[in-house]
């Protein structure tokens, strides 16, 4: 008897297009579309599979605003190192010449801005992350009896995934490691400024010194490319990206 790939058999009289048939008795071992893949992209979507995938449209975008606010200060550093450098006298200026230094308390104030915008984006990236964990939680509370499936690689998955292969938990994982990382670069970012700005206030920098401070607050560490893999993992799981 003839079989396709998926184990299917040929059915009586039919035509080309639908010469197999495919038994109902071996659904377990036939490799199945994703749950909403009949509008993946589109409004269809409902229940955790809706907020997952809103959620990490949300969690993009506050990645792109975070890196915007990041590029914002950096050039505001940038000024804060090229105004005292031009302000430097060889023996250092006296301290209260700093401290009315009107131009540097706004450049320094503008930063304070940035970075509580940062940690404002920050946060709502972890009200994203709660969201996603709440989802799982509702999702393991009424787990039904589920079946495994083929998927296109021939690998087992379960049923449980939303989209192709991903659990409600490969999203809550992924995104967990986007926000420390996002986290994490933000409190250098705050330690780094109340250093450097902390130190132009004192005593004039050296020019090694000013360009250690400008490559460390343009250089983020933590945001590696594992980050940004798991990010855009999450944006083609989901549907926002394609391959």
């Amino acid at each position: 008897m003839d079989v396709d790939s998926f184990g299917r058999t040929p059915a009586k009289g039919g035509n080309e297009q639908n010469q197999f048939q495919t038994p109902s008795s071996s659904r377990s071992t036939l490799f199945l579309s994703p749950n909403v893949s009949s509008n993946i992209a589109g409004k269809c979507l409902q229940g955790e599979a809706k907020v997952i995938r809103n959620g990490v449209a949300d969690l993009v975008n506050l990645c792109t605003k975070w890196k915007n606010s990041h590029a914002e200060s950096y050039d505001l550093f940038s000024s804060i190192i090229d105004h005292v450098a031009s302000c430097d006298h060889p023996e250092g200026r006296p301290l209260f010449l700093l401290h009315f230094d009107k131009k540097l308390d706004k450049l320094s104030g503008q930063i304070c801005v940035c970075l509580d915008g940062m940690e404002s984006d920050v946060r709502s990236m972890r009200t994203i992350l709660n969201r996603f964990k709440k989802c799982e939680e509702l999702k393991n509370a009424r787990t039904d009896e589920s079946f495994s499936c083929l998927s296109p690689t021939g690998g087992e998955v379960n049923s449980n995934c939303l989209f192709y292969s991903w659990s409600i938990g490969e999203f809550v994982k992924h995104s967990d490691q986007v926000i420390k990382a996002y986290e994490t670069q933000t409190e250098l970012l705050k330690k780094l400024s109340i250093d450097a700005i902390g130190l132009e206030r004192k005593e004039a920098s050296g020019q090694d010194l000013n360009v250690f401070h400008l490559s460390a607050w343009l250089h983020n560490p933590y945001l590696t490319e594992q980050v940004e893999s798991s990010l855009a993992m999450m944006q083609i799981e989901t549907g926002l990206k394609k391959f």
